[in-house]
Formats: C-alpha cells, sequence, structure tokens
C-alpha cells in the first residue's frame, strides 16, 4: 500500500530545466612550429547537467545547479610550458516548454577549492516567478525522504522529467552530505527538495561504487550561496537603475 503522507504533492516539474555546456578549446604550440596548419588545433567538448529556478529576485530568472555544470575551464592546463590555450563556453537552459534560453554565469564556486560546487545563472529572455522554488527553513533530518528531478544520462523528455526518491543520511563534513538517492552523469545540478518541495541541497557527485548513493552540497552551504547571489543580482538591478 501506498503511504499517502509521504506522496510528493504538485512536484514543480515546470521549474525544472536541463543544462547544456558546449566548451571550445584552441590548444596552440607555444613555439611556432614548421608547419603553420599545425601551430593550433580547435576541439568541442559538450555535457549536460540539471537545474532548478529559484526565488531570488523577479526581474529575472535565475537557475541553481553545479559549480561545474556551469563552468570547467578551471581543469584547463593554463600553466602548460608547451601549449597555450583559448576557450569560449556556451549555456543554454531548455524548459518544459522544449523552449532553449541562454544562461549566463552570475555566481560559480567549485569543489576543488573546498568550496561548494555551486552556480547560480541569469536566463535571458525570462523573469522570475514567485512560485519559483525556495531554500527550506530548516536543514533535513537523518532518515527523511527527499527527492529531486533531473536528467541521468540526459533523460528529459518536456514537460515530464525524471523524480527519484531516496532518503537523507546524514553529513559527511561541513560541505558534503550523503544519501540514498540515485544518481548518474546529468543529475548534477539538481535541487534536492523535502516533500514538501523546499531546497534541502544540490546533487554534485554519486558515489563510484554504488550508483543509488548520491552526494550532495550540504544545506547550510547552499543557503549561504543564494543569499550571496540575492545580493549581486540586487546589485546588479540597482546599478542598472541609476543608469
Amino acid at each position: 500500500m501506498v503511504n499517502h503522507t509521504s506522496v510528493i504533492k504538485n512536484p514543480p516539474m515546470k521549474k525544472f530545466v536541463k543544462i547544456y555546456k558546449t566548451l571550445t578549446i584552441e590548444k596552440c604550440f607555444r613555439k611556432k612550429q614548421k608547419d603553420p596548419t599545425k601551430q593550433c588545433e580547435t576541439k568541442k567538448f559538450g555535457a549536460v547537467g540539471s537545474g532548478m529556478f529559484v526565488n531570488i529576485v523577479k526581474k529575472y530568472a535565475v537557475v541553481l545547479t553545479s559549480g561545474h555544470v556551469c563552468d570547467s575551464s578551471h581543469e584547463i592546463d593554463i600553466n602548460n610550458p608547451t601549449f597555450s590555450f583559448s576557450w569560449k563556453q556556451q549555456l543554454l537552459v531548455q524548459n518544459y516548454k522544449n523552449q532553449f534560453f541562454e544562461g549566463k554565469p552570475i555566481l560559480v564556486e567549485h569543489a576543488t577549492n573546498r568550496t561548494a560546487d555551486l552556480c547560480s545563472l541569469v536566463v535571458k529572455g525570462l523573469k522570475g516567478s514567485n512560485d519559483d522554488i525556495r531554500i527550506s527553513r530548516q536543514e533535513p533530518k537523518s532518515g527523511e525522504d527527499i527527492y529531486y528531478m533531473g536528467a541521468p544520462q540526459g533523460i528529459y523528455h518536456p514537460p515530464s522529467v525524471l523524480i527519484l526518491r531516496g532518503v537523507y543520511s546524514g553529513k559527511i563534513d561541513k560541505l558534503v552530505s550523503i544519501t540514498s538517492l540515485p544518481a548518474a552523469g546529468g543529475s548534477s545540478g539538481s535541487a534536492v527538495l523535502s516533500l514538501s518541495n523546499k531546497i534541502y541541497g544540490v546533487v554534485f557527485a554519486v558515489h563510484p561504487g554504488f550508483k543509488n548513493s548520491a552526494l550532495i552540497i550540504n544545506y547550510n552551504k547552499v543557503k549561504n550561496f543564494l543569499a550571496r547571489t540575492q545580493k549581486m543580482m540586487e546589485l546588479v538591478i540597482l546599478q542598472q537603475d541609476d543608469t
């Protein structure tokens, strides 16, 4: 029998987005080559992730996702003694209407610096909404049912999105918590929600030996990150109003 007290009521599928990242890298020899056609090489790399519209400011639509979904340029070896690198990146956000919009990073953090693997994006062409998703007023408790909407392995068929459930197990450290949520590549950036649709954390990795154990950025880190995003957006709006 279904335990109706644990049913997800009105999952906010319209607030989910799939994010497409394209990174174009030009690699050139630092020393001139005899054959000029082999001086430089250009390659494109693509990846997908998940995100959620969050309630930050009404004037702009803001998406919460993972830092590595937004930006992977920090992985380029700019100190390579043989090659120099230049790159450009494009982010596209796909919504439940199967529309695509350009995304521009507001604030990005990478886990490699022992900061939270988080990113906030402004989505050009859309405005914020009062029913965008908010951070919870309290952190999750061990044993609590949680869920996320995501695009593992890139699976997304608008307007339907995969809903994946699990249990919050607890904190590993100040940055990361462990769960029994299933995840795969493409799940990164998914907002982890309470059954009342409030944000508890963000999926950023999965245990390499057990795919039903997603790692998430802790509640307090996400709460702080969203507060800083809001301050940055309010400053942008204030500067625009003054011009």
